[in-house]
């Protein structure tokens, strides 16, 4: 019995002293883990700190590349990145500020962006507003207008390349690089839609476009610069009438430079041909030139 108990307090003690063992293995494991930490933690604070520290790192100089009409020297001067700033901290605090303030600075910026150009260089990209018609109000100036309905520059009807939008006189004002006041901009909507339409159709005899224009109850008339006018009436019939005007052109491809207008706003479709010039006219030119049903191009 007493070699009993002798055993089993010795299987006690070598298991005690196994349990010992891997304990202090344990610990110095976790002290291992924790030292190795301590110092991954210690380098890295170290690094950051000398990487938003650190003279080297100084932004010098800002590449500008996008612009094609503005003047760099105008888009440097309007927001200067302050001196000795740091390119890592300009990133994270200032770059969304800095982008603001530069696209504000002219109503042509659309966007821009800044990406670092390590170790000491910002690159600014600019995105800048394309031409996509000309706003032309009654007694007042006319603006350029982007794809989105924004005016963001003043010119003169004979120096524009881009089609017209003729709208009634109003009394509310444009702010270049602001969205058009509400009741402009309801007449460039219905004008808009219309080349929106036919640039998705590829109306080839209708890419010519002079000027669009509506009037104040929102008819739409559409002019070539063959000074063909084509009536067509309210907003809301656009797509079947100008489906009418495709066929009509497409039947008899001569009215564009024959016609003076054709007028889709009423249930029979009518042309008005040119009048021959005054020494040849005659009886018959004459009456030619009254509006007639162009039922037999459009197949009614």
């Amino acid at each position: 019995m007493a070699g009993y108990e002798t055993n089993r307090t010795s299987r006690s003690n070598r298991s005690g002293s196994r349990r010992s063992s891997r304990s202090a293995k344990r610990k110095g494991v976790g002290f291992g883990y924790l030292l190795i930490w301590t110092t991954i933690i210690c380098l890295l604070g170290f690094g950051i700190h000398w990487l938003l520290t650190s003279p080297y790192f100084e932004i010098r100089q800002v590449h500008i590349e996008g612009n094609q009409s503005l003047n760099i020297e105008h888009i440097a001067t309007a927001e200067r990145v302050p001196k000795h700033s740091n390119i890592f901290l300009f990133w994270i605090l200032d770059r969304q500020k800095y982008c603001g303030r530069i696209q504000a600075c002219d109503p042509i910026i659309e966007s821009d962006s800044v990406a670092i150009d390590l170790p000491h260089a910002l690159r600014l990209l600019i995105v800048e507003r394309q031409p996509y018609a000309v706003l032309d109000v009654p007694n007042s100036i006319s603006y350029m207008m982007d794809d989105n309905r924004v005016a963001f520059k003043t010119t003169a009807l004979n120096q524009a390349n881009s089609p017209f939008i003729e709208i009634p006189p109003t009394l509310e004002k444009v702010v270049e690089g602001s969205a058009l006041p509400a009741d402009i901009d309801r007449h460039v909507s219905a004008a808009y839609n219309l080349l929106g339409m036919i640039a998705e159709r590829q109306i080839g005899p209708l890419s010519d476009i002079e000027s669009v224009s509506v009037d104040q109850y929102d008819n739409v008339n559409l002019k070539l610069h063959s000074q063909l006018l084509i009536k067509l009436g309210q907003a809301e019939g656009l797509p079947q009438r100008l489906t009418l005007v495709e066929t009509a052109l497409t039947a008899d491809p001569s009215l564009v430079s024959k016609a003076q207008y054709l007028d889709f706003t009423t249930p029979r479709p009518a042309i008005m041909e040119k009048p021959a010039p005054p020494a040849t006219l005659s009886t018959s030119s004459a009456s030619a030139a009254a509006a007639v049903p162009l039922s037999a191009d459009i197949g009614q």
